[in-house]
């Protein structure tokens, strides 16, 4: 697919050398003529999906913002580099806005929670939005304030 023996430092090397692929090896970037035009925009959907769908915790499902990344994490994650990537990093973030949200309602009692946790919210929401729009692109995206919990 045009992803085999690339070299080239990815947004996504986490310091380890080894990036988000499990191969070692990261794409430059995406490169969309390897596939059919019906397989990149199928790769690209999914890798949209892994960010919008953690807007779910936002229509009232509990966990929602880790549990649906997760699970097309796991049903997806060998299906392409890009979906894998982009799961992983949508993992990472929805994981750690649930500990600074928790954190929030913590300080709820300092009265300075509320301010953070209403901007918590809409930063989450935001930071999705674009990441989905650069998922669509078929762009890699990294989660400002993220800690990297899977890599």
């Amino acid at each position: 697919m045009g992803f085999t023996g690339s070299t080239i430092q990815s947004p996504f090397d986490h310091g380890s050398g080894k990036g988000a692929y499990s191969s070692g090896t990261v794409p430059p970037r995406y490169d969309r003529h390897a596939l059919s035009e019906e397989e990149d925009e199928r790769v690209r959907l999914w890798a949209l999906l892994s960010h919008m769908t953690a807007l779910s915790a936002f229509a009232g499902i509990p966990f929602g913002n880790i549990m649906a990344p997760l699970i097309i994490w796991i049903w997806k994650r060998r299906a392409h580099p890009l979906i894998e990537a982009h799961c992983k990093e949508s993992l990472n973030f929805q994981i750690s806005m649930s500990l600074y949200i928790l954190l929030s309602f913590i300080l709820c009692f300092v009265l300075i929670g509320f301010v953070l946790l209403a901007a918590l919210c809409i930063a989450d929401i935001v930071l999705v939005v674009v990441a989905s729009l650069k998922a669509d692109q078929g762009r890699s995206h990294r989660y400002p304030i993220t800690i990297r919990f899977i890599r």
